[in-house]
């Protein structure tokens, strides 16, 4: 379980075509919450479904990996193509690109 807060505005704007325009606003923003799953996935078991050896160079290898993680927090995120860096024992090993994340 991981508590989540958001604080900001929003900007409101109301229109009209017979009227045109006919307000604008701003609504402060703050509240706070706890979803389950948002816990760097731990007690998620990572399921590799495939791997694929796809090249190698001097020190290092080019692997196509497909993986099933369990999401158990009622909230989805989409961001397209996504890269992130790969460590183990605190030393970088790579980089994992995710070309659609969803």
């Amino acid at each position: 379980m991981q508590n989540i807060s958001l604080k900001g505005s929003m900007q409101v704007e109301a229109k009209s075509s017979a009227l045109g325009y006919i307000m604008n606003i701003s609504l402060p923003l703050s509240t706070a919450t706890a979803l389950d799953g948002f816990n760097a996935f731990r007690g998620s078991d990572m399921i590799v479904t495939n791997l694929d050896v796809l090249g190698g160079f001097s020190g290092g290898l080019n692997l196509s990996v497909d993986i099933t993680v369990s999401n158990p927090s009622p909230v989805g995120v989409s961001m397209g193509p996504v890269t992130m860096q790969l460590f183990t024992s605190g030393v970088q090993i790579g980089e994992a690109c995710l070309p659609d994340f969803e």
